[in-house]
């Protein structure tokens, strides 16, 4: 006698967030933030901040058993 397995689909799933401290003081440009002067110089609008982010995430995974 034969016994028959029925076949099962198995998903996992994956949700998370990752928090990227990227320090109290962060120096960063801005689009347009570096001008050419008359003189031939360069002048930089530099910006100074925290910039710390949040990564979300989410994964799937489907698979047959």
């Amino acid at each position: 006698m034969t016994r028959s397995r029925s076949a099962r689909t198995l998903v996992f799933l994956d949700l998370g967030a990752h928090y990227h401290d990227n320090g109290r003081n962060v120096r960063y440009l801005r689009e347009g933030g570096i001008r050419d002067l008359p003189n031939g110089g360069v002048q930089l609008d530099v910006i100074q901040s925290r910039a710390d982010l949040i990564t979300y995430y989410v994964g799937v995974s489907i698979g047959a058993r």
